[in-house]
């Protein structure tokens, strides 16, 4: 009769649901891998061959159905649903994935290094989901970051230190490695660099409503982009280093606008640069807590002003500094006032 099928007929078409369902489920793990790829400006490294279902040969009306056999995902498949980054080598030849049950899976030429969990000390806390990589300029070793800032090592890589350590606003969420490997810049999602070994400290990014994503280097710098495709090209002005305890009034630094507005509200008629307030608290042309100016210092890569006192440091320093953490939180720590 119309609109009925016998038994056989029936668990034909069933089968031939099963591997059209299998074709798309291959083809979409295969896209969302290769969509991962574009996005982290990688190469299209992975090489797929025709295997499974796409070869088994369509079944006969007149046949028996076959058995039921549940497909097994490719390694992909599997992947792709779980990835949580993914770097490749310098030569092209091979690549690494990283899930968020710590895993790293080498491809191709990629040596195995072994996973991230490897020699974690459990009484660090649990072991860190990877949202970061960079390979070594030789291939063979990689690093590994985590959102709180955990920076873990495989292979040749050295270990330059990590975010956890340094006063910082929100997620890590980029690791890139100078030409060289002898040092890395560590990116937050408000824009905010962080320089370690070798890596010259070139400025972090204004404080934007859009996340930064990554960070590339430059000839002279490098480059963070924004998560709505924007970029900021650095380096920001860092002025030379003076000794501390010079006097006079603003650097070049200091005639930009914000500045010379905020020293207006902070302290242009109650000392200018030599300014302390009445308790004592806050110091210098800008009015800074003493945490303040040592996390910024440390944040800016002037580890020589860490301790020193603002009211007593040189106005070139005081400008340097006031300007980074503008440049790194915005009007906030002054309350918004310029």
């Amino acid at each position: 009769m119309a609109g009925r099928h016998s038994e056989q007929e029936s668990a034909t078409l069933a089968l031939d649901d099963r591997h059209t369902t299998a074709r798309r489920t291959r083809w979409i793990g295969t896209a969302a891998v290769l969509t991962a790829v574009a996005l982290t400006g990688g190469a299209a490294f992975f090489d797929f061959g025709r295997a499974g279902a796409d070869d088994a040969p369509a079944p006969r009306a007149d046949t028996a159905p076959a058995p039921q056999v549940a497909e097994t995902p490719t390694s992909i498949e599997t992947l792709a649903a779980v990835t949580t980054t993914l770097a490749a080598r310098p030569q092209g030849d091979g690549h690494w994935v990283v899930n968020d049950r710590g895993e790293v899976t080498p491809f191709g030429a990629a040596p195995a290094l072994g996973n991230v969990g490897d020699g974690w000390d459990p009484a660090a806390g649990p072991v860190p989901v990877v949202r970061a990589m960079a390979v070594t300029p030789s291939g063979d070793g990689y690093w590994l970051l985590s959102a709180e800032g955990h920076v873990i090592t495989r292979g040749d890589a050295t270990f330059h230190g990590a975010g956890t350590g340094r006063e910082h606003g929100s997620d890590f969420v980029a690791i890139t490695p100078t030409a060289d490997g002898s040092g890395y810049y560590l990116l937050e999602s408000n824009g905010g660099v962080h320089n370690f070994g070798a890596a010259e400290f070139k400025g972090s990014a204004p404080e934007s409503d859009q996340p930064a994503t990554g960070l590339v280097l430059t000839d002279d710098g490098y480059t963070v982009s924004r998560a709505d495709g924007s970029t900021v090209d650095l380096p920001l002005p860092v002025p030379v280093r003076r000794p501390a305890g010079g006097g006079g009034g603003p650097s070049a630094l200091g005639a930009d606008a914000f500045l010379a507005c905020t020293r207006a509200h902070e302290s242009d008629t109650a000392g200018g640069y030599r300014a302390v307030s009445p308790g004592g608290t806050y110091r210098g042309a800008y009015q800074f807590l003493p945490s303040t100016w040592n996390n910024t210092a440390r944040h800016a890569g002037r580890d020589d002003l860490v301790g020193v006192d603002p009211a007593a440091a040189s106005p070139a320093d005081q400008d340097a500094i006031a300007l980074h953490l503008y440049q790194w939180q915005g009007k906030g720590p002054w309350g918004g006032r310029c």
